[in-house]
């Protein structure tokens, strides 16, 4: 046994003059379907429409927009919107090239899916600090037509637009009316909460914290009343019994005439003139002394008659009379005064425990009201919000740049693909040669056999072809070719008619290539 050396070249240029007429064959033909394809593959047009993305017009510390998403964050979900299966539909079905039918399924998937392949969405950032901000995007459709691309184009651009407004109003509008509604339930809850606090006031009227002052002060002007109603009641007391006893004096004594008289009334001018300088002129003691005097006086330098005494008896039962009846009053008006400080006693000892119960309410409805204004302040802002967003003053995109109509293809890129084919139609047939010639153990020449044996052949016969091999040859030679033929283009049927149009699976191998 023997080991042969299947790197040597003797292996190889064999195989290449062996298949040298495969080679001269098979290049040109895949030359020639190579260019055919790359000729065939269909051009795809590019429309894109720019949008840029403005920020609020209005400062956001006097109007701040209920939409706080950032632009990279809502463009994706415009996307999400725009490509739904309804809003395609809608684009798709209001153009005649697509052929959509709505009854026919499995077509509008497939529609559908080919149109979603079809778009290009692109977003546009940059650096801001050290963060990165979207600043736009551009949307492109492809299509073999220029004027689909273009129209198809403007309407995703279109409906990009439309689907931003709609989605800001009416998150805006659902933050507001969120709000309302919230506002209007605690609404309920404060006048429930507000009828409750007037029950609770109606019920305990009297006795209110916030009527503590008045009530202190009430009892203090009551127990001043009742000290000077005290002192007055005393006072009259005082005349009464002074008038009493004058009375009682007039009574007792008749005409005094003579000396004892004259005696006795200088006794009492005596002793009013000490009584003067002692006490006030309206003292009651003054009074009934100077009273006396006056008596005494009438009875010794006039000499009136009993008819006299008569009547200052009458003046004074008349005013010991008013002066009783006007200690009824003045006793009156002492039990009111009384009744009525012990009423503002009760109330003054009650009210602590109606604070406590008044503060519960009180906080509890605190809270309520604070809520309430709380959301109806947020649902004004909110309000002022939405409105922003209807006018689009707030953060908007705005068309920059409107879809084109295209007058290069986009894609593909032919003397890329050229080159590309070129290669592949020579290099693949050598390669294969290549391939079987490295592959191959067998001793085809002098030189092999020398490095195998160590000595070399004493002579050398060629092999000779006969004319029957010869033909044989040429016919395996275009039975292969024809069977490559037969199989690349029962292939290409197939792959039409069961799985998509060539032309189609030509774009997107182009498009995965990239070039």
């Amino acid at each position: 046994m023997y080991e042969e050396d299947e790197q040597s070249p003797s292996n190889i240029l064999p195989a290449l003059k062996r298949y040298k007429w495969h080679l001269i064959v098979s290049i040109p033909l895949l030359l020639i379907v190579a260019v055919i394809v790359v000729l065939a593959i269909p051009p795809v047009y590019r429309s894109t429409g720019t949008v840029m993305v403005e920020t609020q017009q209005i400062p956001s510390s006097l109007v701040q927009s209920t939409v706080t998403n950032a632009a990279s964050e809502q463009i994706e979900i415009i996307t999400q919107r725009v490509m739904t299966r309804e809003k395609l539909a809608s684009i798709v079905g209001a153009h005649d090239y697509f052929g959509y039918h709505e009854a026919d399924q499995f077509r509008q998937s497939m529609i559908l899916r080919e149109f979603r392949d079809n778009v290009d969405i692109r977003v546009t950032s940059a650096k801001s600090g050290r963060q990165t901000v979207a600043i736009g995007f551009s949307v492109s459709y492809d299509s073999d037509s220029p004027g689909v691309a273009q129209a198809m184009a403007r309407s995703l651009t279109k409906l990009f637009l439309d689907e931003n407004v709609k989605a800001r109003t009416e998150r805006a509008s659902e933050t507001t009316d969120f709000l309302r509604t919230e506002a209007d339930k605690i609404k309920v809850q404060l006048e429930k909460t507000e009828a409750e606090v007037a029950e609770f006031k109606r019920k305990n009227k009297d006795a209110l914290p916030e009527h503590l002052n008045l009530y202190m002060g009430m009892r203090e002007d009551a127990r001043r009343n009742l000290s000077s109603i005290n002192e007055s009641i005393t006072s009259v007391k005082d005349q009464i019994s002074n008038l009493q006893n004058q009375l009682s004096l007039s009574k007792q004594q008749g005409v005094v005439v003579g000396s004892e008289a004259q005696s006795e009334l200088a006794a009492l001018k005596q002793e009013y003139t000490r009584l003067l300088l002692q006490y006030q002129p309206d003292h009651p003691d003054v009074v009934l002394l100077k009273d006396k005097i006056a008596l005494l006086e009438g009875s010794s330098g006039q000499g009136q008659n009993n008819d006299l005494n008569t009547e200052i008896q009458r003046n004074l039962q008349s005013q010991i009379s008013s002066l009783q009846a006007k200690l009824r009053y003045l006793e009156e008006d002492k039990q009111e005064e009384n009744e009525k400080l012990a009423d503002l006693e009760q109330r003054i000892i009650k009210i602590p425990q109606v604070e406590r119960d008044f503060t519960s309410i009180n906080r509890n409805y605190q809270t309520i009201l604070d809520q309430y204004q709380s959301l109806q302040a947020k649902a004004q802002s909110a309000a002022m919000a939405e409105s922003l967003e209807h006018e689009q003053k707030a953060e908007r995109f705005t068309l920059l740049e409107a879809p084109f109509l295209p007058t290069q293809p986009y894609k593909p890129d032919r003397k890329k693909l050229l080159v590309v084919a070129v290669g592949a139609a020579m290099g693949l047939p050598v390669g294969i040669v290549f391939l079987l010639g490295f592959l191959d153990r067998s001793i085809r020449s002098a030189e092999a056999l020398t490095k195998v044996v160590g000595t070399g052949p004493l002579v050398e016969i060629p092999y000779i072809t006969t004319r029957a091999e010869e033909a044989a040859a040429r016919k395996r030679l275009l039975y292969g070719v024809a069977a490559a033929l037969a199989f690349v283009v029962v292939g290409a049927l197939i792959l039409h008619v069961a799985v998509m149009p060539l032309d189609v699976f030509l774009g997107k191998v182009v498009t995965r290539i990239g070039i």
